[in-house]
């Protein structure tokens, strides 16, 4: 750590009141930013003061004030979500217009505020899950629709376990025969399971799961895109997502990177990117780009390099103008806090309680067309005219606007 660097460790419950004793108005993109009124108690401001943060009658300390400073007006931010072997890990980097840079860690019930941000001793935090090999175990690369991209996954996840019960069973491991109907049913309903494919991109579409129609469609698609073959009365992978399959058979980890920035016209872009690794050369890079998804078998130095752009490089964000998902909107808040919540985040990063199932999803806009048949939909349609499909929104999620002040 920077002997220049200052250090604090905030219980969830204060964050909120420290951004009202910081007194200012919070940026869109603001830890401080709740849509809640915040009343600090005295027991509060005795608990800031313990810290180091405030005086004994909740004014900020000179200190504290540059690091405070950056959390209320920051302009930007780059959100590190880390995953595996049980843990999770979740660091948030702020920055204002000056470019000055505070940081925020999710400890579990508390967060670590570093100023200025330590974007090395994060990087290493990567390279440790991730490791440094410039090496990728084989060449993978395409770009699907949103449904067509939840169907291979589903038909990956269906060939890994019969991989698994081959392994188990001391027997020759081959292509599955993948019948739509068995497809269908992975697709149909996004479980609480960490290990199957499907259930990421599910997830990264915001969606519970889709319907049979799109997965008929979807293996037509993939079987014009060569990553199926008919065979007898099922379909097979073809070579490619069939060693895919088996090197990604035990996912370990996963990573996750977002970033948003608050635009001249005070909305607010977010994009970013997502890696799963089941081995020390087998990583899958994932992003959204519009409405497609796009994955590709990247090596670790190339993950590293493109976190440590994101750390480092703020300019990387300044022509941000396309946004692949929600930011905090009004209506998905903390049951405890009312903090108001992003799409991805499983807890409340204000105060560590888990998001309720039952919590008000953010609100989506619907598509001006039929994500799998192309028909034209009505604003408020339920249901598309031309092929019955439910419309979830957007599959990939849109931005909310949000005053940047």
């Amino acid at each position: 750590m920077d002997e220049q660097s200052t250090f604090y460790r905030i219980p969830g419950r204060l964050l909120a009141g420290l951004g009202a004793v910081w007194g200012g108005t919070p940026s869109a993109i603001s830890p401080f930013m709740s849509d809640a009124v915040v009343v600090v108690s005295q027991e509060d401001v005795a608990a800031l003061h313990g810290i180091g943060l405030c005086d004994a009658r909740g004014g900020v300390l000179p200190v504290a004030l540059p690091a405070l400073a950056v959390l209320g007006g920051a302009t930007s931010f780059v959100r590190i979500y880390l995953s595996g072997s049980g843990t999770v890990k979740e660091i948030v980097v702020y920055r204002d217009e000056s470019g000055a840079s505070a940081s925020l860690t999710n400890t579990g019930g508390a967060f670590d505020l570093e100023f200025p941000a330590q974007t090395q001793l994060m990087l290493a935090i990567v390279a440790q899950m991730t490791g440094s090999s410039a090496f990728s175990s084989m060449d993978f690369e395409v770009s699907l629709s949103g449904h067509d991209a939840i169907v291979l996954a589903a038909a990956i996840d269906l060939q890994r376990r019969a991989t698994f019960r081959a392994l188990a069973d001391d027997m020759t491991d081959g292509a599955v025969d993948l019948h739509e109907q068995a497809v269908a049913a992975v697709c149909a309903q996004r479980t609480g399971g960490t290990q199957g494919l499907c259930n990421y991109f599910l997830d990264l579409a915001s969606a519970t799961g889709i319907p049979a129609a799109a997965v008929e469609s979807g293996m037509k698609s993939l079987m014009g895109r060569g990553l199926l073959a008919p065979f007898e009365q099922a379909n097979r992978l073809t070579d490619k997502p069939l060693e895919l399959a088996r090197r990604l058979l035990l996912i370990q980890q996963a990573l996750t990177l977002t970033a948003g920035k608050c635009s001249s016209d005070g909305s607010v872009a977010v994009l970013g990117f997502g890696c799963l690794q089941a081995g020390v050369n087998d990583l899958l890079y994932t992003e959204v780009v519009g409405d497609a998804l796009e994955m590709r078998m990247e090596s670790a130095a190339v993950i590293l390099e493109l976190v440590r752009a994101f750390l480092d490089d703020p300019a990387l964000l300044d022509g941000l103008s396309a946004a692949i998902q929600d930011v905090p909107a009004a209506g998905a808040n903390c049951e405890e806090c009312q903090h108001p919540l992003a799409v991805d985040v499983k807890f409340c990063p204000h105060c560590g309680t888990p998001r309720s199932m039952s919590a008000p999803a953010p609100s989506v806009s619907t598509p001006a067309t039929c994500p799998h048949c192309g028909t034209e939909v009505e604003t408020g349609a339920r249901f598309c005219s031309g092929c019955g499909m439910k419309i979830e929104g957007q599959i990939w999620g849109v931005i909310s606007s949000r005053t940047c002040r």
